[in-house]
């Protein structure tokens, strides 16, 4: 079972590394990302849907085509994917289609390359309704029927008109801050993705709808 978090927005000073590079092809692109994190999450988009995963020792082990074929393409076809990050609390590995060509982006807050500051603020994700499928957990928003699979267990707390959902489970977004020299303010110049848990929400006010 996830753990039940509170979350509050706090700026700190970070050091991290920021490498790109171009792939030729989306294998070359998913091989390089594979190689950055070692172990964490998968999110990936297709043309034809949205895939999670879990990574360990630089391997995709599983991902959410097994508990939701119809609306999360395997994997082992990279032909549809746009775009794709593996990331945990250290790093994140982040690929893209631009034409026929791959973008890579490493961001590594164990290395230390740029210093600045950066918070994390949670993006709540579809799914009112949640039901464990094997190692996922698959979120439901009951009044659109939209459903993803996302990796371990989520338990959301039955809800209604007049018992309102008061947990969620979110996305957690990182995003790194530079200073403006024109005016010395601060700006988001980066944002990886950080991690997912389940929060009580009703706590703070630092949460977006997302999906």
């Amino acid at each position: 079972m996830a753990n039940k978090n509170t979350w509050e927005r706090k700026i700190e000073a970070v050091s991290y590394l920021l490498q790109t590079e171009p792939k030729d092809t989306v294998d070359e692109a998913y091989q390089w990302a594979l190689s950055k994190v070692e172990n964490g999450f998968l999110l990936a988009h297709a043309l034809d849907g949205v895939t999670w995963g879990t990574v360990k020792n630089h391997q995709l082990v599983q991902d959410s085509s097994s508990v939701l074929a119809k609306l999360s393409p395997s994997l082992k076809n990279r032909d549809n994917l746009l775009e794709l990050r593996l990331f945990n609390a250290d790093c994140e590995a982040f690929i893209w289609r631009v034409g026929a060509q791959w973008r890579c982006r490493l961001i590594d807050d164990r290395q230390d390359e740029i210093s600045g500051d950066a918070f994390t603020e949670c993006q709540i994700l579809w799914g009112t309704e949640s039901k464990k499928a094997g190692d996922f957990t698959i979120l439901r928003s009951g009044s659109q029927g939209l459903r993803h699979a996302v990796p371990a267990d989520y338990d959301l707390p039955s809800f209604s008109a007049s018992n309102p959902l008061k947990e969620r489970v979110v996305l957690q977004v990182k995003h790194y801050l530079q200073q403006r020299k024109s005016n010395g303010m601060l700006y988001s110049a980066l944002s990886r993705l950080y991690g997912i848990d389940q929060v009580d929400f009703t706590r703070n006010n630092n949460n977006k709808e997302g999906n």
